[in-house]
């Protein structure tokens, strides 16, 4: 090998690895061409002569120039089948499962297929596609149809036949029909068609049922009560109730074919031909009396006839109702016009009393389309209404008319239209619509005499606009011709239709209605002024009534008391008078003490009731006539009187004061007017009565004109004890100080009188001095003397006294007004 040249040892190298290379692919080929075949496979070897089918399992070397094939085994399940086709013959076959399948050198699979399953009550129909043959296979079973069947309407399930349904067959090669009745379970045969499974219908015993023969063409009745089955070339047209007529029914029939008519009555039960119809129904037949009648027409004659006979009406064939007529009746303010087949016309009216009657044949009531006015509102188009009878009462209408005043104002105005129909058969001939023509001539009317005034005149004269507009319309001939008349026609309202013009229309208006209420409400006040007048003079002469005779009772009243009270005190005269005999042998001494004890005890008691008192103290002349001097029978028991009462009056009026000022106002407090006051006793009593309750200044004591003190009762009774006290010291008359005085023999009398009369001529204190100066001057004027041997001169102590009380009289008496602003 050394020795060989490169060339030769590279041309060696090459050979040899093409040798290698070679075998390498020859074994490469040697090994894939060995197959083995399993039980479920098969072989198919392809030659120009043919092909041929090897089944497994085996072991052999198929070289790759060898065409073949390996297929598996088709597995088909338990409830399936093969459909395998040969390629050469294009025959089919079925395989069915469980296994395997082998197919032919020449076959191919087609489809895998369900086996057919049929139950019970099912079956199936096949047809074989390459001769038309049928065949009907019913269950229960699996089935692998032939090859080349099919079965177009697939599994279909059996017909159950029991006593209410049956099925209608159809041949398909013979064209007949059956009808299968018998019970059980229906599987048609072969080329036969099911048409329709059919119920039988249940006729009850007032049913019935129209059957038609479609081979005869004949129809008929089958009545119930029955379980109807049809046959196969029968129909059942219709299920109908019988008719059930009852006593007042009746029923007309009428031939479909012939046009003959019949009419059943009841009671019965009646069941038409089958070309019978009823095409009115089960009528009730008309009760006839005295007021209702029946207007019925013979269709054969054509004739109309009104049948008044009282019972039942049922008419005969032939013949129609055309109405069933009640009478028309006419009351006593009514009319109507009836109208027959000629045109003729007829008036009837109840004007002699109320009638009814039917209208012959061929004969109707007038009828009326009026205007309707009836309501207040009125809308155009005026709605009509239709009559027939007219009333001849006076009838009412509105009406609103637009008019123009000759100022050219325009004015709406509203009111009523009373007419009558006073010939029913003029207006018939003259006007189809009274109320109409009524209301268009009427506002003619109105519009010709407001055209002629202003607004002012129309203001003025509205009611003789009224009368003026009715007496035109009702002397126009217009109402006369169409038979009517007119009544009345009044204005209820008008207004303007600008509106400027109604603002003034309204003005006007109102002011017109403020007036009239004004009077009206003022002749109101008056009457209840003179209705209350009368009863306050009622009452105040009830009252005056009542009066006296109170009066009269408290004075019989008072009479016997006096007389008790005179018995009384007479007792006790008597008493203390024959009392004294012992001590006082003189009569008329006892009898002078005794007065002079009742004296002092009766000035006690008016002291007491004025100081109790609650109102302000307003004296007269009779006031001061208090008996307070006595005649004495000498000048030192006048004396002593004398400034007794002064000091007892004095120490009581003092009490009082003192204690009405410790108690105060209180809840029964009066007013003191401070102002009467005298002098004196202002200035001491200004600090202890507190802030005035009657002033509207700052400092009360400026104005004493308006001062007025909250007081006790008590305070008011001390204070005027002492200016009565003070009053009663002056040295005038008859009074205690005129005694004192004259004891003294002191002529101060001018100094009383200056008093008085400086207070009565002042204000507010003047009427209360002036009072008492009457009282003093006049009533207790004069003196009278003691007896000459009863004169005795007092004793000094009663001089002090006497002075000191003159001279507290004097200057407690000093009026007040003399320093006003105090």
């Amino acid at each position: 090998m050394d020795d060989l040249s490169d060339e030769k040892k590279l041309v060696i190298k090459g050979g040899c690895a093409c040798c290698g290379l070679g075998w390498l692919i020859f074994f490469i080929i040697l090994g894939t061409s060995v197959k083995y075949v399993n039980e479920r496979q098969q072989v198919v070897f392809i030659s120009n002569t043919g092909r041929t089918v090897e089944q497994g399992p085996f072991t052999r070397i198929i070289w790759p120039s060898t065409r073949h094939e390996v297929r598996d085994a088709i597995q088909v399940s338990q409830r399936e089948y093969a459909v395998l086709l040969h390629e050469r013959s294009q025959l089919e076959r079925h395989e069915p499962g469980p296994g395997q399948v082998f197919m032919d050198a020449y076959e191919v699979l087609l489809r895998i297929q369900e086996k057919i399953v049929l139950q019970k009550r099912e079956y199936i129909r096949l047809i074989h596609k390459m001769t038309g043959l049928e065949r009907v296979v019913r269950g229960p079973q699996i089935l692998v149809p032939e090859p080349r069947e099919e079965w177009p309407s697939g599994v279909e399930t059996a017909i159950v036949i029991g006593h209410t349904n049956a099925v209608l067959v159809e041949n398909k090669t013979s064209g007949m029909k059956r009808l299968v009745t018998e019970k059980g379970m229906f599987v048609p045969a072969p080329y036969e068609r099911i048409i329709a499974e059919k119920d039988a219908v249940l006729l009850e015993p007032l049913m019935y049922a129209v059957v038609k023969d479609h081979l005869t063409g004949q129809t008929r009745n089958e009545l119930g009560p029955q379980l109807l089955q049809v046959g196969p070339y029968e129909e059942l047209l219709n299920v109908s109730s019988k008719w059930v007529l009852e006593k007042d029914s009746y029923l007309r029939l009428v031939n479909g074919q012939t046009g003959e008519e019949r009419v059943m009555q009841g009671p019965s039960v009646v069941v038409p031909e089958p070309v019978e119809s009823a095409p009115d129904g089960k009528q009730r037949a008309v009760y006839v009396d005295s007021q209702t009648a029946v207007r019925v027409v013979d269709r054969q004659t054509g004739q109309q006839r009104l049948d008044e006979t009282a019972g039942t009406f049922i008419p005969l064939p032939y013949e129609r109702i055309l109405e069933v007529q009640q009478k028309t009746l006419v009351l006593p303010h009514q009319a109507c016009v009836t109208r027959d087949v000629h045109g003729s016309v007829n008036l009837v009216t109840g004007a002699s009393g109320a009638t009814a009657f039917f209208l012959p044949p061929l004969t109707s009531l007038m009828e009326f389309n009026w205007s309707s006015y009836t309501s207040p509102v009125l809308v155009e188009p005026v709605p009509k209404v239709l009559l027939t009878m007219i009333d001849l009462r006076a009838q009412k209408m509105f009406f609103q008319n637009e008019v123009r005043t000759s100022d050219n104002v325009r004015l709406k105005l509203e009111g009523t239209i009373f007419w009558q129909v006073q010939d029913v058969m003029r207006m018939v001939s003259m006007t189809s619509d009274v109320p109409g023509d009524i209301s268009q001539r009427a506002r003619s009317g109105m519009i010709q005499q407001v055209g002629t005034l202003t607004l002012a005149q129309f203001m003025a004269g509205f009611n003789n606009l009224t009368q003026n507009t009715f007496n035109a319309q009702a002397a126009d001939s217009f109402y006369t011709l169409r038979g009517v008349e007119l009544q009345s026609l009044e204005i209820t309202r008008f207004d303007s239709v600008d509106a400027a013009t109604a603002l003034v229309l309204q003005d006007i208006i109102k002011e017109t209605t403020m007036r009239i209420n004004e009077l009206q409400k003022q002749e109101s006040q008056n009457a209840v002024n003179a209705a209350k007048l009368a009863a306050d003079i009622l009452l105040e002469k009830q009252r005056t009534e009542l009066i006296q005779t109170q009066a009269d009772n408290t004075k019989l009243e008072k009479q016997f008391q006096g007389q008790s009270d005179g018995e009384k005190m007479v007792q006790a005269a008597l008493a203390y008078i024959e009392g004294l005999n012992m001590s006082v042998p003189n009569v008329t001494e006892r009898v002078e003490m005794y007065r002079l004890q009742q004296t002092l005890k009766a000035r006690n008691n008016d002291t007491h009731s004025l100081s109790q008192g609650k109102a302000q103290i307003f004296m007269t002349p009779e006031d001061f006539n208090l008996k307070l001097g006595s005649e004495v029978p000498n000048e030192e028991a006048n004396l002593a009187m004398s400034i007794s009462a002064g000091l007892a009056g004095y120490a009581t009026s003092i009490l009082l004061v003192l204690i009405g000022l410790a108690v105060g106002p209180g809840e029964d407090q009066v007013s003191l007017n401070y102002q009467l006051l005298p002098l004196v006793l202002k200035f001491l009593l200004r600090p202890l009565l507190g802030e005035s309750s009657v002033t509207e200044q700052p400092d009360p004591f400026r104005d004493p004109v308006e001062l007025a003190f909250p007081a006790s009762p008590i305070l008011i009774g001390g204070v005027v004890g002492l200016v009565i006290t003070s009053l009663n010291l002056l040295a005038l008359g008859r009074l205690d100080g005129a005694v004192l005085a004259r004891a003294l023999r002191l002529n101060v009398s001018i100094i009383g009188v200056a008093l008085l009369l400086s207070g009565s001529l002042s204000s507010p204190t003047g009427f209360m001095y002036g009072a008492f100066a009457f009282y003093a001057i006049l009533l207790q004027g004069g003196y009278n003397s003691p007896a000459r041997d009863a004169v005795s001169e007092p004793d000094a102590a009663l001089k002090f006294l006497a002075t000191a009380l003159v001279a507290s009289g004097i200057v407690l008496s000093i009026p007040g007004s003399l320093l006003p602003g105090l």
